[in-house]
């Protein structure tokens, strides 16, 4: 019985695999529904139950289980540091605590400024709190201090962000949410041309930062081919000044 119980376990096991579940439940989950199911063999043995009976405890019994391994995974992905970074700094871009500017100047298209920290003005819209990054088309540069800074503005006594810049920028990583980085040089932020300034950010794609956070593109590193990031020069204006304190190289 022991040997059936531990091979009905690896069976259960083999199809939970999800790498957003806590390592251990899959495991946990696999043995109390094969000791459970062990159990009702013996009850069926005995004429305690009927076979039907105990088909149908099996399967209330795997639900359930399954059912508390989702919610598990819920609760563990909402608290996974970069995902609770993302919602802080979405936060923080709402309540008027930061804005993204666009890296070539000027202000955000209408269907983004709302998004982005922007303010409507009569005329145009205005940015609200202080800036922590630029966005280029589906690009999105966050200046690490700053970005990490609004997003920690946000926090409560019960919803700590407990990792600092330079381990958010790793796991970003480790999540494959960056879509460039300096691999050459063991960094996890790529190099970008801004006002005359090399700067290292955080590049990402917009869409983390809008309603529909799903990703459409693959990490790779921004020295893959010799190049040093997009080095885009944008033009100069009052919305694309440089971020106090952002870590800057004159070009």
């Amino acid at each position: 019985h022991q040997r059936d119980v531990a091979a009905r376990a690896r069976e259960l096991r083999a199809g939970q695999a999800d790498t957003t579940q806590h390592r251990r439940t899959p495991d946990l989950v696999a043995d109390l529904v094969s000791g459970f199911e062990c159990f009702l063999r013996f009850c069926v043995s005995v004429d305690a139950i009927s076979i039907d009976a105990s088909q149908t405890h099996a399967e209330a019994c795997r639900e359930a289980l399954l059912q508390l391994s989702e919610q598990q995974r819920d609760h563990i992905e909402s608290a996974e540091p970069t995902t609770h970074f993302l919602r802080l700094l979405r936060s923080s871009l709402s309540s008027g605590e930061a804005h993204v500017q666009p890296l070539t100047g000027g202000v955000p298209a209408d269907e983004l400024a709302v998004h982005l920290g922007w303010q409507a003005s009569n005329p145009g819209w205005v940015p609200r709190g202080s800036s922590i990054g630029w966005y280029d088309d589906e690009d999105l540069y966050l200046e690490p201090t700053a970005s990490h800074k609004a997003a920690q503005r946000m926090v409560s006594d019960s919803d700590q962000l407990s990792i600092s810049s330079k381990t958010l920028g790793k796991r970003l990583r480790e999540r494959g949410l960056l879509v460039s980085f300096e691999e050459a040089k063991s960094r996890n932020t790529a190099r970008v041309a801004i006002r005359g300034a090399r700067r290292s950010v955080y590049h990402l794609e917009i869409s983390h930062l809008l309603e529909s956070t799903q990703s459409t593109r693959s990490p790779q590193p921004d020295d893959i081919d010799g190049r040093d990031g997009p080095g885009l020069e944008p033009a100069s204006g009052p919305e694309s000044a440089p971020i106090p304190g952002a870590n800057e190289d004159a070009v």
